[in-house]
């Protein structure tokens, strides 16, 4: 699969295909895996992480409105929507080729109901909007979250 050449998030977005047909994306060459998803089977959650993150659903079980932060190849959304076909989901992404490359070459699709924005999370969620039943945060590199979604005043806001 093609590498796009942009340079706005965290570097270069590479998606690869292995013989199963599990598709990874990446930034970067030998770039860590941001997410890896199975085109066409939206309830095979691949990485524990994104299982992990389901339990959310265990608290909230039919929650109106959800925000994710981070969209990689579109993992978590697309399971959310659907097992959740009525919730209202927003997924906010720092990198629009990130977001080209999910709907490309991830199967990740918007809907009525499932909106991707490209903006970075922070300023999403402190901007005036519909308050969220569960905020999914997906949103890191390598080896660390952004700072700037690391704070206190960020989790607060999250939380308001």
């Amino acid at each position: 699969m093609p590498e796009d050449g942009s340079e706005e998030g965290a570097g270069p977005v590479l998606i690869t295909e292995d013989d199963d047909g599990r598709r990874s994306l990446r930034f970067g060459e030998g770039g860590a895996r941001q997410s890896v998803v199975w085109p066409g089977e939206p309830l095979r959650l691949e990485l524990p992480y994104t299982r992990m993150a389901m339990v959310a659903l265990a608290f909230m079980p039919r929650p109106e409105n959800i925000l994710a932060v981070g969209l990689g190849g579109g993992a978590i959304p697309m399971f959310l929507r659907a097992v959740l076909p009525d919730t209202h989901i927003d997924v906010v992404e720092v990198d629009a080729a990130v977001v080209e490359a999910a709907k490309q070459y991830c199967g990740f699709q918007e809907d009525a109901l499932l909106r991707a924005h490209v903006a970075d999370g922070r300023a999403f969620i402190e901007a005036q909007g519909p308050p969220y039943d569960v905020i999914i945060l997906d949103a890191y590199g390598a080896d660390h979250i952004p700072l700037h979604l690391a704070t206190r005043e960020f989790l607060g806001a999250a939380r308001s």
